[in-house]
């Protein structure tokens, strides 16, 4: 294998590790801001926090009580 063949494999592995680093980043920015906003809203409601699951075809938030 080339050194330039070994350079592009490399280069889009490492590339394809930093968007799903990106990509989990943003989830988690996402649900910290869903779980901060029901806080705000459903504290006098007994809110306690919420689950995601996060699948290829969907997201499931699970709004959890006390």
């Amino acid at each position: 294998m080339s050194k330039k063949r070994m350079v592009l494999i490399s280069f889009i592995i490492r590339s394809s590790f930093v968007l799903h680093l990106l990509a989990v980043c943003r989830d988690e920015v996402f649900f910290a801001e869903v779980n901060g906003e029901f806080t705000c809203e459903l504290a006098e409601h007994c809110y306690s926090g919420v689950d995601d699951r996060v699948t290829f075809m969907r997201m499931e938030i699970i709004i959890r009580s006390r």
